[in-house]
């Protein structure tokens, strides 16, 4: 395939970025080039999906060839150019033909789900999923909301037995002590739950026992069946085994391999510092309840000092203040928590810091903790967290280490774009072990990011110094806090990343990397162009659905990211107020 010159149009193909994994070394080792822009003159073949590639695909010129995904296997089966006459893709809508392109638009089955017609460009469910609202109160108001509680229920029983999906301890439920977040790997069964509580909450018409497959976005015939026995009975066999503590199985009727006390399990895991493994471990020792776990950690007991499973001092403290942490954090404590962290980074970083709340309570929901994302105008946040967790220390607000849950990260921020320049090129070229040629970078972490490349982005693994640690009220409670310092510059896409949610953030990352072939995270946007990532918009444009570089309108290189509403417009998506994106 020397000479050859392919462009994908991204639009048009399901799981694009995990594809390409796959697909490119192939065509590389085949002597073919896959190019990122498709402007590029070099292309000599535009290669189609099976869904509709929108009306903006780009068009083949002259000298160029239009061939379907079929042809591109057929490179790959026989090593040759199949003839492209013979694989020509299906042609897209004319523009005239408004009514015609709504007809034949794969999405169109969930204009019942999303309350209206889709755009007929929308070719792909993951776009999809982002034009529509994710709010509690609406669900409840169509009659969805307990379906979507058990769904979520059915989410924390697989965390539990199996671990969480690769976030961070600040994003969602407490990380195993002494974890590494980049070596968790996927938890597709509970992911599966969060997609379907996801597009429950946001479905437009009651569900009811006659749901059918194809209905709602992510849901195939299993979990579409799942959902209807839900919306019949409240419940379904799996549920009933879970909430049980009994032997789950699976729909085939088999017994899972260790899927056995998730209800035990879901409760320790709430724990600070409790993950899947001491969960497992506390149901095997014969603990069923928290309270066993605090009998047992009595003098004498497996988990008392000296013990054969005797708690760390942070497991314990979690433990012995449970009362407090795991309850909803009240409006009072998190005023009072905002104004002790503002008050102390003015006092010992000089004055002008910003502070703004995030997760949860950005998004008008309940939760067991405070979050805030702090930045300076002008000042560096070098030096800043140690000199504000010291301070909380010496006022008696933080637990220190030796006490308590207690994470400082800090340092990571001078090297961040290098590293992220390295990981997108790496993670878009499926080459983790070019991660070894980079001097900051030991095989360990090269390993590690191997690992990633077959699980989904890890969502908060960000280089922002922050803390995570345990927070006394003037009332004496004990309340969990995470800070995260951000600089000016990436105060937006800090916000965005810790506002979240955990699978609203998913869908846009998932978009941004398969539709639009771009990298979303907690610090930036970028594309890769050749062998080189680059920050949008300050060094390149954005990519549109057809792989097209461009400029949303009042945009231009120089003009800074702000708010999260600039990034929904660089994306080209619909901006959701925080209150909006409530996807569980």
């Amino acid at each position: 395939m020397s000479g050859v010159t392919l462009f994908f149009v991204r639009r048009s193909f399901e799981m694009f970025a995990q594809r390409l994994k796959v697909w490119r070394p192939k065509l590389e080792a085949a002597g073919a080039v896959v190019a990122e822009d498709a402007a590029d003159r070099r292309i000599t073949h535009f290669v189609v999906g099976s869904a509709d590639p929108g009306a903006d695909a780009p068009p083949a010129g002259p000298l160029q060839h239009r061939v379907g995904e079929d042809w591109l296997l057929g490179c790959l089966a026989q090593g040759a150019r199949p003839p492209e006459g013979d694989h020509a893709p299906a042609e897209p809508p004319s523009p005239g033909m408004s009514g015609e392109a709504e007809a034949r638009s794969p999405m169109r089955r969930y204009a019942r789900w999303l309350g209206r017609q889709p755009d007929p460009s929308i070719t792909t469910e993951v776009e999809l999923v982002l034009q529509a609202k994710y709010m509690q109160a609406a669900a409840g108001a169509v009659g969805n909301e307990a379906i979507v509680h058990k769904l979520v229920a059915l989410e924390k029983y697989e965390d539990a037995l199996n671990g969480d999906t690769g976030d961070s301890p600040a994003a969602g439920d407490s990380a195993e002590e002494g974890d590494e977040p980049d070596k968790r790997r996927v938890n597709f069964r509970s992911l599966k739950y969060a997609r379907a509580a996801s597009v429950v909450r946001a479905a437009a018409f009651r569900i009811t026992p006659s749901l059918r497959p194809g209905e709602l976005p992510f849901c195939g015939v299993a979990l579409a069946a799942q959902i209807a026995d839900l919306a019949a009975r409240g419940t379904t066999r799996q549920l009933q085994e879970h909430e049980s503590n009994e032997q789950v199985h699976d729909s085939h009727g088999n017994a899972r391999e260790g899927a056995l006390g998730s209800r035990s399990r879901r409760e320790f895991k709430r724990l600070p510092c409790v993950g899947a493994r001491t969960a497992r471990n506390w149901w095997g020792l014969g603990l069923r309840s928290l309270d066993d776990v605090e009998a047992a950690a009595q003098p004498g007991g497996p988990l008392g000092p000296g013990g054969a499973h005797a708690l760390t001092p942070r497991v314990r403290f979690s433990l012995q203040h449970r009362g407090d942490l795991l309850v909803d954090c009240p409006a009072a404590d998190v005023a009072e928590m905002e104004a002790a962290v503002l008050a102390t980074f003015n006092r010992v970083a000089g004055e002008g810091w910003q502070i703004v709340r995030v997760g949860g309570a950005m998004r008008g929901e309940a939760s067991h903790d405070a979050d805030f994302v702090v930045w300076h105008p002008t000042r560096s946040p070098e030096g800043a967290v140690h000199a504000m967790s010291q301070d909380l220390m010496k006022c008696g607000r933080l637990f220190p280490p030796s006490q308590a849950m207690c994470q400082i990260q800090a340092g990571l921020m001078p090297t961040r774009a290098a590293r992220m320049r390295l990981e997108t090129v790496a993670k878009w070229h499926g080459e983790a072990g070019r991660m070894l040629k980079h001097p900051a970078t030991t095989r360990r972490e090269a390993v590690h990011h191997m690992d990633r490349q077959r699980t989904l982005p890890n969502l908060a693994s960000d280089r922002f110094d922050h803390l995570f640690g345990m927070f006394r009220t003037e009332a004496d409670a004990v309340r969990r806090l995470d800070v995260i310092i951000a600089t000016f510059e990436e105060r937006a896409f800090c916000i965005l990343g810790w506002t979240g949610t955990r699978q609203f953030l998913r869908f846009m990352r998932s978009y941004a990397a398969d539709v639009l072939g771009m990298h979303l995270n907690a610090h930036g946007l970028m594309r890769v162009v050749g062998r080189n990532a680059f920050f949008v918009p300050m060094e390149k444009p954005p990519l549109n659905c057809a792989g097209q570089e461009g400029w949303p309108p009042g945009w231009h290189k120089d003009r800074p990211v702000t708010c999260e509403a600039d990034i929904f417009e660089l994306l080209n998506l619909p901006y959701r107020p925080p209150h909006e994106r409530q996807a569980p």
